[in-house]
């Protein structure tokens, strides 16, 4: 039992997709132990993949609206650029430790 133990990871990270949102949990094993320093890392590493799965949902979505302005020729408002403060405005990601 103790060699399958030592064989996990000492974190996980969690991504939880919906229709509407993506829930992101990060999980450490033996957060009591980490040094601050390391604590600091895994949260900046949380952030860096939040952020990118943003990037990456909507460069997707970005994709498939212009592909379906080229078939239909009908714009969505969708496509129309919105201020990135006003898209993000109330993040929908969880954070925990």
């Amino acid at each position: 039992m103790q060699e399958a133990y030592t064989q996990l990871p000492n974190f996980w990270l969690i991504i939880q997709i919906k229709d509407d949102c993506a829930n992101v949990f990060f999980h450490r094993r033996n957060s009591t132990k980490v040094l601050t320093t390391v604590k600091a890392e895994h949260a900046r590493m949380f952030v860096a993949i939040v952020e990118n799965a943003r990037s990456a949902c909507r460069a997707t979505n970005q994709i498939l609206l212009l592909k379906e302005l080229h078939d239909t020729h009908i714009s969505r408002s969708l496509l129309i650029e919105n201020p990135v403060e006003d898209i993000w405005k109330n993040p929908s990601y969880n954070h925990s430790s």
